[in-house]
């Protein structure tokens, strides 16, 4: 289970990884070639995307420890509602997001949820079951760990 925790905070890692060393190589490469001023445009624009992409990197540059060390935060509660996000039309492209109540804290908590394969995202949420989840309190990735009723 946290198999699909690691290998989706990793993707997630080296992809973002990847824009940001592009990104800073085609900066270098126009700032060292740089004899016209429309030049600098096409800098502020790859600058523009590199602050983006670090911003949107930030809690998965938080959760670095914890997916390190395989110390992920175990929290049990009942699922209150559940919702799919397209994220295009491509197959298997939807992120599968689910609301918990924390049954320690009574706090809601909104997770996206890692594997998808298994039936549960067709319960019904009146059905007043508890899961215990695994997950990255900074990405909010979750696993499913094991079913309660």
């Amino acid at each position: 289970m946290e198999k699909e925790l690691f290998k989706k905070y990793y993707s997630q890692l080296i992809s973002g990884g990847i824009i940001i060393l592009i990104t800073m190589i085609i900066i270098c490469y126009i700032v060292i070639n740089t004899k016209n001023v429309l030049n600098y445009i096409v800098i502020l624009i790859y600058a523009g995307i590199l602050i983006y992409t670090l911003i949107k990197m930030l809690p998965i540059f938080r959760d670095f420890d914890m997916v390190r060390k395989r110390k992920y935060i175990q929290i049990t509660g009942e699922v209150i509602k559940t919702r799919i996000k397209i994220e295009s039309y491509e197959p298997y492209a939807a992120a599968n997001y689910v609301t918990i109540v924390d049954n320690i804290t009574s706090q809601e908590i909104e997770l996206q949820m890692m594997n998808e394969k298994i039936e549960f995202f067709q319960i019904d949420t009146g059905d007043k079951k508890t899961y215990t989840f695994l997950y990255l309190p900074h990405t909010k990735y979750a696993v499913v760990f094991e079913q309660t009723t």
